[in-house]
């Protein structure tokens, strides 16, 4: 059963469930002071009613106070098949990430949402959004960089302001994911309503256990986000490269705002000069010109310095160089304890309510019950393993 506290949650009510986790968004407009909802693992029972049969889905850049443009792709409900009058605004899943926040397929053009699309036909908004430095966003950045935290406040302010969205957000995702509803909440964005992190990583020195690099693993995370923010197709494991944000040539068509890869070797970033030759520029499938480039222009912003900005950190190099809980990077002259306990007072004050998932064997387990105990007596929390 989870107990929200009207008030201290913002008056949570409304419930949707997925085979792990449950989400608690939208508003309460009774009086009283708690909303009880029985729950059970894999169970669907307490969860809406499933009301739509389609989506639709959008992209677009959102601004961050410093300038830098924040890819974000908004999918909305579609093909109402309830008895009462359609909604038009409603309430909303954030999904905060440096994984991509969509992917579109080579070949076919698809852009799947699965598995929120369990959300959708529930009723609830999907909002998802590439963090700085990653997948076609533009900027830099370096694991956990400070700036993602105020990006997030500032995506749940514009998903606030939209007339689509009916006020109320949720977040839910595991690891980096996870990570990122701290920073969202530590923002305290009036509209983040609850979070679900799922087996999350909370010591700044998560990448050290018990004072030991863990150089393979941190290898290979920094391999495959590299891979990633390349957008090309990461070869162990095939990720589809991110879905562009701007259909420059205006034919609909998003699979051909991705520059050809001129020497075939899977990278479109080693074919073209940047900044942008004018007398050779990126050349695109469809033969039209382009006057922004905007997903070259944002994937070289990842990628061209990765020693210093424009350009993400290497994972490995910064990792490594954190000796001790009090030991500055150079990338932005953080500390391991910035990187995680700093956002405590924050999240505090948000009020947020959150429900921690972990299971016994994750990596993280430790980190899921430290944040859990730290936050329980301040924050309405469950914790599930």
């Amino acid at each position: 059963m989870f107990r929200a506290r009207k008030g201290s949650v913002r008056g949570a009510c409304r419930v949707a469930g997925m085979a792990v986790c449950m989400m608690v968004v939208g508003a309460c407009n009774g009086d009283e002071p708690v909303i009880e909802v029985e729950t059970s693992p894999l169970s669907l029972e307490g969860t809406s009613p499933v009301e739509w049969t389609g989506h639709e889905r959008s992209s677009h850049f959102v601004t961050a106070s410093d300038g830098v443009r924040l890819a974000v792709d908004v999918v909305l409900p579609a093909g109402y098949t309830g008895t009462d009058d359609a909604p038009t605004a409603f309430p909303v899943i954030f999904r905060y990430t440096p994984y991509h926040r969509t992917s579109i397929v080579p070949g076919t053009g698809e852009v799947p949402v699965a598995p929120f699309d369990f959300f959708l036909a529930r009723g609830y908004a999907y909002v998802a959004a590439d963090m700085r430095g990653s997948g076609a966003s533009f900027g830099w950045n370096d694991v956990m960089t400070p700036m993602m935290i105020e990006d997030g406040g500032v995506i749940v302010d514009w998903i606030a302001a939209q007339p689509w969205s009916d006020g109320n957000v949720g977040m839910f995702g595991g690891s980096y994911e996870g990570w990122s509803q701290f920073a969202a909440a530590a923002a305290q964005p009036e509209a983040l309503k609850a979070i679900i992190p799922i087996h999350t990583g909370w010591d700044g020195m998560l990448g050290k256990p018990g004072g030991i690099f863990s150089y393979a693993f941190i290898e290979m995370w920094t391999a495959m986000t590299d891979f990633i923010n390349h957008n090309n197709v990461f070869p162990t494991f095939p990720i589809p490269p991110v879905t562009p944000v701007l259909d420059e040539d205006g034919d609909g068509e998003l699979l051909d705002e991705i520059p050809v890869d001129a020497d075939g070797d899977t990278w479109f970033t080693d074919d073209y000069a940047w900044p942008v030759d004018p007398a050779n520029p990126p050349r695109y499938p469809d033969g039209a010109e382009r006057t922004e480039h905007a997903y070259f222009n944002a994937t070289m912003e990842h990628i061209a310095h990765p020693d210093g900005a424009p350009g993400n950190y290497d994972a490995v190099t910064s990792v490594r160089s954190q000796r001790f809980h009090d030991t500055q990077r150079k990338s932005d002259g953080i500390s391991p304890a910035d990187m995680n306990w700093s956002l405590v007072p924050g999240i505090i004050e948000s009020g947020v309510a959150i429900y921690h998932y972990a299971g016994w064997w994750d990596a993280f387990t430790r980190s899921s019950f430290e944040v859990y105990a730290t936050l329980a007596e301040t924050n309405p929390s469950r914790i599930a393993s």
